[in-house]
């Protein structure tokens, strides 16, 4: 047998391999979607008990048990601290949401058959303000209609006015602090707040396919994500920064522009969302960056005691 037949068949045997790993796989993760389901499942049924005696949702020692035993129980299988906790983190988040949901739709008083939901946010799609809302309302079982607004007033103003129902306005960030416009503007409009929503960002630079870093001239971006990445940018050297209103504005500036020498600072969600190429990720000052954003309406909401 010649080297070339031996090289084909250990290529082979590689390559059926890796299949059947590959099948394992797959089968694995089906059966972790269906475990998810019944998790869920469950969290539903704790819920409505838990509606029984107007428990609170929400049992932060049992949380904290929960993922100290699931820890353990980790370790003792060569998963990590750290990914076992940012796992449990998204599961039981999920379980909160879907008996929150529950909770709200047994307490719903409004009795409106209007499927439609317009949220009145700054910017549009692909804005932090974008994604916040589609996470706020991912259990919901209206469709939402977004209305882009270039300022924080006139976000508030799309619900006084009666064009939309519900605002999503960044209040507050982890890195940058209280966002001052946005408190002066609650002050003075009679709009109620019923509800609340903390979004990781994760700023990444974002540009067209086939851009190079090195090329890059152009960097849009919102001024408070200028502020939380100005350590990533003071290393550029001879770009041009240009402010825009919002996230989504600066993406929309990186499409317009033909010569692929711009780029933005934006999400994941948006650089998907547009189809645009990741040149670095994680670009802000500090890696743990969430942002608190307030849901606003013309009306108050009565709040169940459970929540």
């Amino acid at each position: 047998m010649n080297n070339k037949t031996s090289n084909d068949k250990a290529e082979l045997n590689v390559r059926a391999a890796l299949i059947q790993l590959r099948e394992q796989i797959t089968e694995v993760d089906e059966q972790l979607l269906q475990l998810l389901a019944n998790r869920r499942r469950l969290s539903l049924s704790v819920a409505k008990v838990k509606g029984l005696e107007q428990l609170q949702i929400r049992d932060h020692k049992r949380e904290e048990e929960l993922l100290e035993r699931l820890i353990e129980q980790g370790k003792s299988l060569n998963l990590d601290a750290f990914f076992v906790t940012r796992l449990f983190h998204k599961i039981i988040d999920d379980s909160v949401r879907i008996q929150q949901q529950f909770v709200l739709a047994q307490n719903k008083t409004d009795n409106s058959t209007n499927t439609i939901r317009r949220l009145a946010i700054l910017g549009g799609k692909g804005s932090y303000s974008y994604f916040a809302a589609k996470q706020h309302y991912a259990y919901s079982d209206k469709n939402n209609a977004y209305i882009g607004c270039p300022t924080f007033a006139e976000v508030l103003h799309a619900v006084e006015d009666g064009q939309a129902e519900h605002a999503v306005i960044p209040i507050e960030n982890t890195t940058s602090g209280g966002i001052t416009e946005v408190y002066d503007l609650l002050l003075h409009t009679s709009l109620s707040i019923i509800g609340e929503e903390k979004y990781q960002i994760e700023h990444c630079l974002i540009a067209k396919e086939q851009t190079s870093i090195n090329e890059v001239k152009t960097i849009y971006a919102h001024p408070q994500a200028l502020r939380q990445c100005d350590q990533f940018l003071n290393q550029l050297k001879q770009v041009e920064l240009k402010l825009v209103e919002s996230t989504a504005d600066a993406v929309q500036q990186v499409l317009a522009d033909d010569s692929n020498t711009s780029a933005a600072i934006g999400g994941e969600d948006a650089a998907e969302l547009y189809q645009l190429e990741i040149l670095q990720r994680k670009i802000a000052n500090q890696a743990i960056n969430f942002t608190r954003f307030l849901i606003v309406s013309r009306k108050a909401r009565k709040v169940s005691k459970q929540l």
